[in-house]
């Protein structure tokens, strides 16, 4: 997970110097989940490269220790990790940020709808910050790997999702929930109980990070003022497309300015 870690720090560089008023960066839903991306690399590197404390790999043995009284039958059976293994683990990683987040991005990107489909995976960043890492620490008392990148995935994406307005925020929030449980744990169950491949796990991340959220976003567009107000193909911003006259009042001061 040193590659995200790199990648986290590419991506944030990038956002920072991106060419674009940071009024502009801020209401732009394709350079907030480009933010999410790399959040969400950050959060790998703490939890599978090195984390505050200075372990190694540490999010696997943490998280089987949490999960395996729930798995303790079916764990006693198997040999190694469980109930999640290396392999699981980083099904999970790839199939969520580095397939559906980017994939969700460039669809959104040239298909100049679906906005929304970007809020919902915030939705799943939010609640997996809070259930696994913010929760635990404060009912435990300790940290855990990934605490410190979700302290701030959790404030900015509530705030991205809060944008929303209430209804869609709800969504947001409760899509996340049923990622974890729907996507995530019964594809977990069903390789535990079932035996099944876990590339079951992989495919199910995907399609709950791709497929669906697009879906819903189809579904869903009109509802949401994102849709309006997205980056278009041409990268026309949010602010842009809400406030045209805003937009071309500055415009205006820019060229006289220049003169």
């Amino acid at each position: 997970m040193f590659i995200s870690g790199a990648a986290a720090f590419a991506i944030v560089v990038c956002l920072v110097i991106a060419q674009k008023p940071w009024r502009e960066k801020v209401h732009d839903p394709l350079w907030l989940a480009w933010l999410c991306v790399g959040l969400s690399c950050w959060r790998q590197f703490e939890e599978h490269g090195y984390d505050l404390r200075g372990w190694h790999y540490a999010f696997l043995p943490c998280m089987n220790a949490d999960l395996g009284d729930l798995y303790q039958e079916a764990c006693a059976k198997r040999v190694g990790a469980c109930p999640l293994t290396v392999r699981a683990t980083t099904y999970i990683n790839v199939g969520l940020v580095w397939i559906g987040f980017l994939a969700t991005i460039v669809v959104v990107r040239l298909w100049g709808r679906g906005a929304f489909a970007l809020t919902l995976n915030w939705g799943v960043v939010v609640v997996g910050g809070l259930t696994g890492h913010l929760l635990p620490a404060m009912k435990f008392q300790t940290y855990n790997p990934g605490l410190f990148q979700s302290i701030f995935a959790v404030l900015i994406g509530g705030w991205v999702i809060a944008r929303c307005g209430g209804k869609l925020a709800l969504l947001s929030l409760v899509y996340g929930t049923v990622f974890h449980g729907l996507f995530v744990a019964s594809a977990i169950k069903d390789i535990m109980e079932q035996d099944s491949p876990e590339e079951l796990l992989f495919g199910s991340v995907i399609c709950g990070s791709f497929v669906v959220p697009l879906f819903l976003a189809h579904l869903l567009g009109p509802l949401s003022p994102q849709e309006g107000a997205q980056t278009d193909i041409k990268g026309t911003s949010m602010e842009t497309t809400q406030h045209p006259q805003k937009s071309q009042r500055r415009e205006t001061k820019a060229r006289r300015r220049h003169r």
